[in-house]
């Protein structure tokens, strides 16, 4: 069998050449998860929360809720505070180089 590799090196092409006999090919693929924690204080809460499993590519909001009379006071993403204004966040990024 001869096997060439596109351009993007992403997709693989089999080939085979002067079949003489019965073959089978098969393929299994998997997908890169990524697992995103998300947890609060006693003082409101994440949605959702605790661990959430994503493939690489999806999207995922989390609803971040102060209890009445609170505000959100600090929000970090792998340890990394991100700046907050009246409860606001700007849209976060979370890629795989932040495992």
């Amino acid at each position: 069998m001869h096997e060439t590799i596109d351009e993007q090196e992403s997709n693989r092409f089999f080939s085979p050449d002067n079949i003489q006999a019965a073959h089978t090919i098969q393929a299994t693929f998997t997908n890169e998860q990524f697992r995103i924690r998300s947890v609060s204080d006693h003082n409101g809460q994440i949605w959702p929360s605790g661990d959430i499993y994503l493939n690489k590519g999806d999207h995922q909001t989390f609803v971040i809720t102060p209890k009445e009379s609170f505000q959100i006071d600090r929000l970090s993403v792998n340890f990394q505070n991100k700046n907050i204004q009246n409860n606001t966040v700007d849209r976060l990024s979370i890629d795989e180089q932040q495992r």
